[in-house]
């Protein structure tokens, strides 16, 4: 099962609502695959809608570990990874973290419906030459 390198550190800005991390955030995947999130990315934890705060708040909750690392990788056209990997890597960090599996199946359902409009898009490879 994978792992984090150490704590969940942030400073909350004066909004209430943006959180900087202070030290950068690692996880480990099950194949020992490294994912950083630098120390200074911008992260509002979970984007939970409104009417689903009293199960999911989008700011406490064993789940806030992968929405950091989530919200990166959504938000950072220069990481090579998909919206696929990413959403299927936030529920592998959600199980670790002890996430019931009835909430994590919810928050990764919901990711997979709603989220594809928070995603950036990443460069597309392209060849260019010839074919002597």
């Amino acid at each position: 099962m994978g792992r984090f390198n150490g704590p969940l550190e942030v400073r909350i800005a004066p909004n209430g609502v943006t959180r900087t991390l202070t030290l950068e955030l690692t996880y480990f995947d099950d194949e020992g695959a490294a994912y950083t999130v630098p120390a200074g990315f911008e992260t509002d934890f979970a984007s939970t809608p409104r009417i689903m705060w009293r199960v999911c708040p989008p700011s406490t909750g064993k789940y806030i570990w992968g929405a950091v690392c989530h919200d990166f990788w959504y938000r950072t056209p220069s990481e090579n990874i998909t919206r696929s990997r990413a959403d299927s890597l936030f529920l592998e960090m959600m199980k670790y973290c002890g996430v019931s599996a009835w909430k994590r199946r919810a928050m990764y359902r919901a990711v997979r419906l709603f989220g594809g409009s928070s995603y950036k898009p990443r460069a597309q490879a392209s060849f260019v030459g010839t074919c002597n």
